[in-house]
Order: C-alpha cells, then sequence, then structure tokens
C-alpha cells in the first residue's frame, strides 16, 4: 500500500501554466488499500504521468474526501471493494456528501462546485476501474439538491456614465423609455457606447506611444556630438558610479541631445538584440523620463522608452489587449492563444481566429474591416512587434505565438508574457473608464450581439462560439432580461405611485361576488388574468384586433400600455399576478423558442410587466397580503 500517491497537476493563469504535484496521504483520509477509491487515485497517479490533471480538479477531490471522512455512510462507501460497489452505493454516497457540505461553513458556490467536481471525476474514470456491471450518471440517477442563485453577470453598462448622451448617462437598468421598443434601443445604444469608449481608449493609448516614437525619430536628427556620446556609453555600461551623475556632465545637455546620444548607442552596441555584450542601464535618465511621461500622457520606464523604435512597449499589449477584446468577444483566453498562423489579410483588413484550449476548437472567424480602424492598427502592431522579436533574436522564428511584451530579464522568450494582464485599474483610472475587468468585456459584447440580433438566439450563439443554445439562453436571460427588468421596474414605480388603487382592505372584495362598494366604474371592470383589469374589453384603441367582439388582450402592455387598462390590486387580482408570474418564469425559455416573433412582440412586455407589478406590490406595504396569497397558490 502506498501512504503517499503524487498526482501530477497542471493549472492555467493568465495564458501561463503552472505545474505542481498533488501529494495524497492515504491514512489521513482514511482509505483502505483494498477499496475502489484507493484505486481510483492510483488509476489518476499512474495516468497524470501521461498527461496531467487540472489542479483544481483535483484538489477539489481530495476536499470532497475529507469532508465526507465526517460521515459514517460515506466512509462506508468509500472503502467498499471494486466488486462491491453499486448504483445504489454510489447515489448513497453523493447524498451523504451533500449532507455534510449542507452542514459546513463553506460558501454556496464552493458547496455546489465541490460536490459537482467529485461526481464528475468519478463518473469520468469509474469505468476504467474493471468492474463487473457497468456504473454511469444515468444508472446512478443522482440529482443534486444543493442550490444556489448565481448573480447576474456584471456588465460594464452596470456604471453611470457622465459623459455617456443624455438618457445613457445612468446604468442599463435604470433608463429611462416610453415603450419597450424604445428601451431595447436605448440599452442597445449604451452597450455600444461603452465598448466604443474602451476601443477609444485603447485607440489614444496607441496613438500616445506612436507620438513617443515620432519624438524619438525627430530626436535622431540632432547630432549628439562625440563627448557626450562617450558619457551615454560609460552610463549605459556603469562605468560612472551615481555619485558622479552630476559632476560627469550629462546633465548639461537637452533632453532631446541626451536622447539622440542613447539611440545611437543602442544602434551602435547592438543592445537591442539578444546577443548584445552587456546590459545597459537608465536609471540616470529617470529626471527625463518623469518629464516625458507628463509631456506624452504614458508612463515611461527609461529603458522601454528607448526600445519603442524596435519593439512594442507594454502598456501598448494591454491597449491592444482590450481593443481586440471589444472587437471580438472571445475570452481572454481564446484571444491569448490567435497564432499568428490564424490571421489572415482580407479586404483591407484581416479575418482572427483564436483558440479555445478548454474545447480544443478554433473560435468563429472574426472579420476587421476598414469600420475598426484600432482594430486593424492593433493587429498589425502585434505582427510587427513579433517580427522585430525573431529579427533580433529574442523570438524563434517558428514560433507562432504573438503574445510576448517585456520582463524582468533579457532573454529569448519562452512563455507569454503575463504583464498585459496585470494592473488594468491604471488603464482605466488614465482614460476615465470604470473599474470593469477583462471578463466583462466579453459580457458586453454578448450584451450586445443579443441585443442587436433582437433576441434571435442562433447569430449570437454562432459568434461566441457556443456549441448548445442553452449556454447562449444563459446570457439572454442573465445578461439582459435582468437589465430590461430592472429598467422596467424603475419606469413602472414612478407610474405605480399614481395608478395603483388598492382594495385588499375593504370587505367583499374580490370574492366570488363583486363588491357593491366604492365608484360605479369599478364594477364593470374585466379582469385581464395578469393582475390587471380593463375598463372596456369591446372598445379598444385603433388597430387592435376583436375576436368575437372582444379584444385579445395581447397589448395590454406593448407601447407604454393601453388606455383602457386599470390596476386595481384586489385578493383576485394578487392571485392572477403570481399565476401569471409562475407560468413565465416557468415557460419563458419554450415560448420564445416556439415563436420568437410572438415573444418580442407580447410575451416580453407582458412578462416584463409582471415582474414590475410583483416587485412593486412586493417591496409595499401590502407585501403581507402577497405573501399570503403565494402560499395559497403554492
Amino acid at each position: 500500500m502506498k501512504k503517499i500517491i503524487s498526482i501530477f497537476c497542471e493549472g492555467k493563469m493568465y495564458s501561463r501554466i503552472y505545474a505542481t504535484t498533488v501529494e495524497i496521504r492515504t491514512e489521513e483520509l482514511e482509505i483502505n488499500p483494498d477499496s475502489w477509491v484507493y484505486r481510483l487515485l492510483i488509476l489518476l497517479s499512474e495516468n497524470s504521468e501521461v498527461k496531467k490533471l487540472h489542479t483544481s480538479t483535483v484538489a477539489l477531490f481530495i476536499d470532497a474526501i475529507k469532508l465526507g471522512c465526517k460521515n459514517e455512510i460515506f466512509n462506508k462507501v468509500k472503502n467498499l471493494m471494486v466488486t462491491e460497489l453499486a448504483d445504489s452505493k454510489l447515489r448513497e454516497m453523493f447524498f451523504h456528501l451533500e449532507e455534510e457540505a449542507r452542514q459546513s461553513e463553506l460558501s454556496l458556490s464552493t458547496k455546489y462546485k465541490l460536490s459537482q467536481n467529485f461526481r464528475g471525476l468519478i463518473f469520468e474514470w469509474i469505468d476504467r476501474l474493471g468492474l463487473e456491471s457497468p456504473i454511469h450518471r444515468q444508472s446512478v440517477g443522482f440529482k443534486s439538491s444543493l442550490k444556489y442563485k448565481r448573480n447576474p453577470r456584471e456588465m460594464i453598462s452596470d456604471f453611470a456614465d457622465s459623459t455617456a448622451p443624455e438618457g445613457l448617462n445612468v446604468p442599463i437598468g435604470a433608463i429611462e423609455f416610453n415603450a419597450i421598443n424604445e428601451l431595447h434601443s436605448k440599452a442597445l445604444e449604451k452597450v455600444e457606447f461603452d465598448l466604443s469608449k474602451i476601443v477609444e481608449a485603447g485607440g489614444r493609448e496607441l496613438e500616445w506611444h506612436q507620438e513617443v516614437r515620432e519624438y524619438l525619430k525627430e530626436c535622431r536628427e540632432i547630432d549628439p556630438g562625440r563627448t557626450l556620446l562617450q558619457i551615454v556609453r560609460r552610463l549605459l555600461r556603469k562605468k560612472i558610479s551615481r555619485p558622479a551623475w552630476e559632476s560627469c556632465g550629462i546633465f548639461n545637455n537637452s533632453c532631446e541631445s541626451i536622447v539622440s546620444a542613447v539611440l545611437q548607442v543602442i544602434d551602435d552596441d547592438r543592445l537591442c538584440h539578444l546577443d548584445r555584450e552587456y546590459k545597459p542601464s537608465f536609471e540616470w535618465f529617470s529626471r527625463y523620463a518623469d518629464q516625458l511621461s507628463k509631456r506624452f500622457s504614458v508612463p515611461i520606464l527609461g529603458r522601454r522608452l528607448f526600445f519603442l523604435e524596435y519593439r512594442l512597449e507594454t502598456l501598448e499589449m494591454k491597449a491592444i489587449l482590450n481593443i481586440l477584446l471589444c472587437h471580438t468577444g472571445w475570452n481572454t483566453g481564446s484571444l491569448i492563444e490567435m497564432e499568428r498562423s490564424s490571421i489572415s489579410p482580407q479586404d483591407g483588413g484581416y479575418e482572427l481566429m483564436g483558440f479555445k484550449q478548454k474545447t480544443g476548437n478554433y473560435t468563429p472567424p472574426v472579420h476587421l474591416d476598414k469600420y475598426y480602424p484600432y482594430g486593424i492598427k492593433a493587429i498589425g502592431l502585434l505582427i510587427w512587434n513579433r517580427d522585430q522579436l525573431i529579427k533580433f533574436g529574442l523570438l524563434d522564428k517558428d514560433d507562432q505565438r504573438l503574445w510576448f511584451s517585456w520582463g524582468l530579464g533579457f532573454a529569448a522568450y519562452e512563455d507569454q508574457s503575463i504583464g498585459i494582464f496585470i494592473d488594468l485599474r491604471s488603464f482605466t483610472k488614465r482614460h476615465g473608464l470604470p473599474n470593469y475587468s477583462y471578463e466583462q468585456i466579453r459580457t458586453q459584447v454578448m450584451a450586445k450581439d443579443i441585443l442587436a440580433n433582437k433576441g434571435s438566439i442562433d447569430p449570437v450563439r454562432r459568434g461566441a462560439g457556443h456549441k448548445f443554445s442553452i449556454t447562449t439562453h444563459g446570457y439572454l436571460q442573465q445578461l439582459v432580461f435582468h437589465r430590461l427588468a430592472s429598467a422596467v421596474n424603475l419606469d413602472f414605480q414612478r407610474k405605480f405611485e399614481s395608478t395603483i388603487l388598492w382594495r385588499l382592505k375593504e370587505k367583499d372584495v374580490a370574492g366570488t361576488t363583486k363588491s357593491t362598494s366604492g365608484p360605479k366604474y369599478l364594477l364593470d371592470l374585466t379582469p385581464v388574468g395578469d393582475g390587471t383589469s380593463c375598463r372596456s374589453p369591446t372598445d379598444v384603441p385603433p388597430g387592435l384586433e376583436l375576436v368575437d367582439g372582444i379584444c385579445r388582450a395581447e397589448q395590454c402592455h406593448v407601447n407604454g400600455g393601453c388606455p383602457n387598462q386599470m390596476i386595481v390590486i384586489d385578493q383576485e387580482a394578487l392571485r392572477a399576478l403570481v399565476r401569471k408570474r409562475k407560468y413565465y418564469i416557468g415557460n419563458w425559455q419554450r415560448l420564445y423558442l416556439e415563436n420568437r416573433h410572438k415573444f418580442e412582440a407580447i410575451h416580453a412586455a407582458a412578462f416584463l410587466f409582471n415582474i414590475a407589478l410583483y416587485d412593486y406590490i412586493k417591496d409595499s406595504s401590502y407585501s403581507g397580503f402577497l405573501r399570503e396569497v403565494e402560499r395559497e397558490i403554492g
């Protein structure tokens, strides 16, 4: 029996792979050497020598065993022999693991992931244990009882922006509107505006660095003179110590003359090449670097300033990453895995393909044409930077990767740079942008595509590279619908204050017979079935369809609402509201898939109205009546 089982793992962070070895102490986990779990761990260990497992997968699996050790039944199943293992035993094991998780202090999401990961790894490998009867997910038939409410994905447009056009300077969930169509168009405009600000910020960053390159070019026209060249060469070689910087005479020259001298020494001494004779020092130039930083609005390090003619700087790479994420809508990893061979010139622009390591598939192609000038510029700079690094011996000519920036050392590249991922906040702060993350850019692009396609799933699914429509549906539900519902809530709350008539405290209201109390016009109202009522279902506004002389009640909430609509809240209205809410929550995706156009024209507005009215009553002093009705209906 092995007291320690080693599993070779790897994890990826910022496009860099980190290898590690997870050591499992079988005695601490009370694992019997004759058990199926022991054999499973040995199997994982042996296979990890050929192909490493994901670090988090193994770590979560071990955490699950540790948690389950507190449970007698879990331990019993864990130490069964392979021949004793059965569907029912595994089902028991999963159940008691979740019982232990439920009683633990772990977060809801961690409990869920721990249980899901434990089952997933077992089902992936269990058929290799030589079972007498096959066991698989369907035969076990375990259904997790661990649920947690995922918060809607955050969008960049969730932030207010004082620089946005009037009406769009509020968060997307607080947009004012007169009709659902107007809300839809304003939401799209808001999302596109916020994306364009990031692209423009990245473009400004590239332009600022280009201005520095133009400055360097102008400095080259200056003759520094032999004496200054000698001083600069000695400073770069660290032949002049810090105390002698002032007395050596370097600071008696203009900044432009010094820059000219440095550039000439870099050329003469081949300091941008891998095989250079020495590592230059630029500490003495710091006072000028600070001046140039203010002049060009770019934080400049001396050693990077002088190499801008030869290669890209980290801040430029960060700007390029932001620009291309906004244009492609890919995950950051897919963009970082994009190779030179996946970029093709096309119609004055480029066609790009990223690579999704998780699935081993390429992303759908994205075309950057004349309408994406900053995108075209960004790709051009990436290609130029790679060619330059190959030219100077810093990158192998057969290496197709693109994302190489400055590191701490000066050596041939083995890994792509992680510097572009770090300190995004400095970029957003410098350009007056909200404090977003790279993941939020993809979220924002998905929201834009959903809104631009007016809810049509398939074009969005193809563009996002989703294999199944249900994945894209998740974005539709979480990204857009949540925000539009929020905007509807705020808008309707303003209207509800003056339009709702409360009759919950009146006697004999909303029973089997109508009350004869109150104004006469209330006696003639016809319930619509969603918590609202109609003054005259036979006298409809122009353009609405009648069936046997009665309104179809399909346009009650479209384009600002029907003028015949009244909101009189009594017990029966609450019942109708709750029933309609349950119906839409359980059926909105089916309704959408069956008839997208009808959903957009009728159901979307009705569903959003239902959400708004429900939330308004829930937050009012009449919330107790609502809870009572919900308990009644179930």
